[in-house]
């Protein structure tokens, strides 16, 4: 399942990554428009869902996801997505904050 997948993404960034040890984390919601009965209004005035994505800016690999609603805001918790992104990262290997 779920946990499995993380685990393999894990895996994935540990290989890729060559020990780099600091990457820019770039955290992104994206609008997918979906007529189904669950799917919320969001801000765009579609109904669909809001799903966050984190990649990494150097790479674009994806580092994590979290699935939300239509109507879920994009500035919704995240500092706990960014959390969780740290958490699915290798061991040893950091975030970095920087702002042109």
């Amino acid at each position: 399942g779920i946990k499995a997948l993380r685990k393999a993404n894990k895996t994935l960034l540990k290989a890729t990554l060559n020990n780099c040890k600091n990457i820019t984390l770039d955290i992104d919601a994206s609008e997918v428009i979906a007529n189904k009965a669950d799917a919320q209004w969001t801000y765009k005035g579609n109904k669909g869902y809001m799903p966050m994505v984190g990649h990494i800016a150097q790479t674009g690999q994806i580092v994590a996801t979290d699935f939300r609603a239509g109507n879920v805001s994009s500035n919704t918790d995240n500092l706990g997505f960014i959390k969780t992104c740290q958490d699915a990262l290798p061991k040893g290997t950091k975030i970095c904050w920087g702002f042109i």
